[in-house]
C-alpha cells in the first residue's frame, strides 16, 4: 500500500464506545484512534483506526507513515461493520506493525517474552495495549494472508524470536482462521500456538473455572483479566 498524506485523526474526538471498551485517550493517541463526527469522508460517524507502517525516509531512517484509515460502525444499522477505502489492501498489512518496528519498548517486550501476539481486530490490539502489551499486532480479520505471514516471519527474524501466539476470536470464523494460520505460519518455520478460550483457569468447589462463554475476543476482557492471563503465561 502506498503512503498517503491525509490524516483523519486530528479531526476526530474520543467516543463513549472507546470508554465502554476501556480504551484510554493515551492508547488512542499512540495507535491513531478516534471518532469522526463530521466531514466529507465516507468514514464519517465511525470509529477511525489509522493504518500505519514504518518506511525509510530520504535519510535512510525509518519513520511512521500513514497508509489508510478504516472505520468501525458505532450503530447496529451501519453496514458494513468495518469500512475500508477503495484500493486499500488490508491483507498485506498488520495493525500496529509500526509500533513493533519503531518503539524500543515493544521490541524489548517481544524479545523478553520470545513471541509476537497476533489478534484479529484493531479493538483487540488496542485493548492489549491498554493492558501494557506491546508485542501485539492484528490481522484485520480472521484470515491470515501469505503476505501477512511473511511479514510476521520478517518481524520475528528481526527480533531474533521464532514464536507466534494467536488470539483469534472465539467464534467459528476465529477458530477456523486460527487453524489455517497455524498451518501457514508453521510452513514459514515459526512455532505457533493458539490461545485456548475453553481451557480451565482454576477450580472451585463447584468445579473448573474458565473464561465465561459471553467473552468472545480480547476486547471483551478487562485490562485486569488480560494482565492476569499474561501473568500466568497464557497470553
Amino acid at each position: 500500500n502506498p503512503v498517503i498524506r491525509q490524516d483523519l485523526i486530528p479531526l476526530t474526538s474520543h467516543h463513549e464506545i472507546l470508554d465502554d471498551r476501556g480504551i484510554s485517550v493515551e492508547t488512542c493517541e499512540l495507535l491513531g484512534i478516534g471518532y469522526l463526527a463530521q466531514g466529507r469522508s465516507m468514514l464519517r460517524e465511525r470509529i477511525i483506526f489509522q493504518i500505519a507502517d514504518a518506511r525509510s525516509n530520504s535519510d535512510g531512517e525509518e519513520e511512521r507513515v500513514i497508509l489508510s484509515h478504516i472505520g468501525r460502525a458505532v450503530k447496529e444499522e451501519q453496514e458494513p461493520k468495518y469500512l475500508f477505502y477503495e484500493g486499500f489492501h488490508k491483507s498485506v498489512e498488520l495493525y500496529g506493525q509500526e509500533i513493533i518496528k519503531l518503539h524500543e519498548d515493544a521490541r524489548e517486550q517481544a524479545r523478553e517474552l520470545g513471541y509476537l501476539l497476533v489478534t484479529e481486530g484493531p479493538f483487540d490490539v488496542a485493548k492489549a495495549f491498554e493492558a501494557g502489551f506491546r508485542n501485539v499486532v492484528g490481522t484485520l480479520g480472521s484470515s491470515l494472508s501469505e503476505h501477512q505471514a511473511d511479514k510476521l516471519k520478517g518481524m520475528a527474524d528481526d527480533l531474533a524470536i521464532d514464536q507466534i501466539l494467536l488470539a483469534y476470536d472465539r467464534d467459528d470464523a476465529g477458530r477456523l482462521g486460527a487453524e489455517k494460520a497455524v498451518e501457514l505460519l508453521e510452513s514459514k518455520g515459526l512455532k505457533v500456538r493458539s490461545f485456548d478460550w475453553e481451557a480451565p483457569l482454576g477450580r472451585t468447589k463447584e468445579g473448573p473455572v474458565s473464561i465465561p462463554t459471553q467473552i468472545n475476543d480480547l476486547s471483551d476482557l478487562s485490562v485486569e483479566q488480560i494482565q492476569w492471563l499474561r501473568g500466568r503465561k497464557l497470553l
